[in-house]
């Protein structure tokens, strides 16, 4: 008996576990319209580092793609015990109706719990994933997308969606006109929209990502 519960519970965690990386005809278009050099698929987390897309060019949405932006240190999927992305969530969306050519997340970062500190609003970091909302629009041909975000991912979608001139400590660059239009629902979870915490004292001076510049 013991045994066969083992089993059926090897069975749903193997049933509900979602796997990316992003569809082969998402990729495919990315490669065509000038986002190959984005890494979006992130293959470099197996199948966790990015999630999405549809199964052929004649797959059409029927539901607002959702956009899904992780916060410091996570991934888009399952990836570790201390990285576990978007997969729980996705699996709810997909029990709700929705298929894999509405719902889209990659991963920015290395997943490294031990790096979190020194993360920050780069420039890099926030053009690729203005690039990636821009990437999801065209492709999917939305009216609107809906973003969920999480923590750092917060503040990340809050900015690229805004638009504009980003100062950083590291440099200045254009994220470009505003997407609010594109946007219908944006949801933030645990963000720093009014700084972090631990950006008091001491913390404020070793952690990278306690700065003014970031209003962090």
């Amino acid at each position: 008996m013991l045994k066969a519960f083992i089993a059926l519970i090897l069975f749903v965690t193997v049933c509900v576990a979602q796997d990316g990386p992003l569809t082969a005809d998402f990729q495919t278009w990315l490669q065509a319209n000038g986002y190959g050099d984005q890494d979006f698929p992130r293959v470099d987390f197996g199948t966790k580092g990015s999630y999405g897309g549809k199964a052929s060019p004649t797959d059409t949405p029927t539901k607002q793609p959702v956009v899904f932006i992780h916060g410091n240190s996570d991934a888009a999927l399952d990836y570790s015990m201390t990285a576990t992305g978007w997969a729980n969530s996705i699996e709810y969306f997909l029990q709700k109706g929705y298929q894999s050519r509405e719902l889209y997340a990659t991963s920015w970062g290395d997943a490294n719990a031990l790096n979190a500190a020194s993360r920050t609003h780069d420039c890099p970091t926030l053009e690729r994933w203005r690039k990636f909302l821009e990437a999801v629009i065209a492709y999917t041909n939305a009216t609107k997308i809906d973003i969920i975000s999480h923590s750092m991912g917060v503040t990340i979608g809050r900015k690229i969606v805004k638009g504009g001139k980003l100062v950083t400590s590291k440099g200045t660059c254009d994220l470009g006109p505003s997407l609010s239009g594109k946007v219908d629902t944006f949801v933030g979870l645990a963000g720093g929209n009014f700084g972090l915490c631990n950006c008091e004292g001491g913390d404020a001076l070793i952690s990278a990502t306690c700065n003014k510049k970031a209003r962090l």
